[in-house]
């Protein structure tokens, strides 16, 4: 099993011009419900449509131009040569300031049509 260190990551989404820290993919598939009388007890599922969404912690900037409605291409990168790509509405944007530290912003992203994985 190869470890890999998360320095080497990235995001890359149009106007986000701001530093990441660090993001997080949340990858999933809807879990249809198929149980009938049949099954005696037990739920059956089968997988329905696939969705995603993505969080990243950045360093505040003021030459981002990127705000929620806008859409993009995007690329998550893990390290050189591993990325998730698709496209991806910024859905929302939680800046918090304190007086002993750096301001950042957390920016949340939800996942429109196919997410291509790293093969």
């Amino acid at each position: 099993m190869a470890h890999v260190a998360g320095y080497g990551g990235d995001l890359a989404f149009t106007n986000l011009t701001a530093g990441v820290r660090g993001w997080e993919l949340t990858d999933s598939i809807d879990m249809l419900d198929t149980t009938d009388f049949a099954d005696t007890g037990f739920r059956t599922f089968i997988g329905g449509l696939s969705t995603f969404s993505f969080t990243a912690d950045v360093i505040w900037d003021e030459g981002n131009t990127a705000a929620p409605g806008d859409s993009a291409n995007f690329t998550l990168t893990v390290t050189t040569g591993s990325t998730y790509t698709g496209t991806a509405l910024y859905e929302s944007a939680s800046t918090p300031v304190v007086v002993d530290g750096l301001v950042t912003q957390r920016a949340t992203f939800r996942g429109t049509g196919e997410l291509t994985r790293p093969s």
